[in-house]
């Protein structure tokens, strides 16, 4: 199995650091087994889930963390859609996190071509599904 029995799984970008003490512990607790939580970028807020804890459950019923057919962008906005769709989010203001983004030339590699392309597909055809799935965790 891809994704054993963890309680939470977690994708916590590169350029973020997290400066709040303990926050492993509060995003954790607040994922538990079927919620996506995640902390104030200072950026995005609420509005989307930039680094986040997934749910074992929740990523187990999927059966992936990163949404397989995207590359580098909009994991973290699906997420986010399926979170926020199916009331199962757990954003923390209080957990507080900051963008380090240097744009040199590997972040410009990492604009992967098709992601944007993939992503309209998926969000107006699996995106609905995946949070009605999601729903009935």
């Amino acid at each position: 199995e891809s994704l054993p029995n963890e309680l939470f799984y977690a994708v916590v970008c590169d350029d973020m650091v997290y400066m709040t003490p303990e926050w492993d512990e509060t995003l954790t607790q607040e994922a538990s087994n079927k919620y996506v939580a995640w902390g104030n970028d200072g950026r995005w807020g609420k509005k989307l889930c930039t680094s986040f804890f997934i749910g074992g459950d929740l990523a187990r019923l999927f059966g992936w963390v990163v949404h397989p057919e995207v590359g580098h962008l909009y994991g973290d906005t699906i997420w986010w859609m399926i979170a926020t769709g199916a009331k199962l989010g757990r954003y923390r203001d209080d957990v507080h996190l900051k963008h380090t983004k240097i744009y040199d030339r590997t972040f410009l590699e990492r604009a992967i071509q098709g992601d944007q392309v993939t992503f309209e597909k998926l969000r107006f055809k699996e995106i609905p599904e995946l949070t009605i799935k999601a729903s009935k965790l």
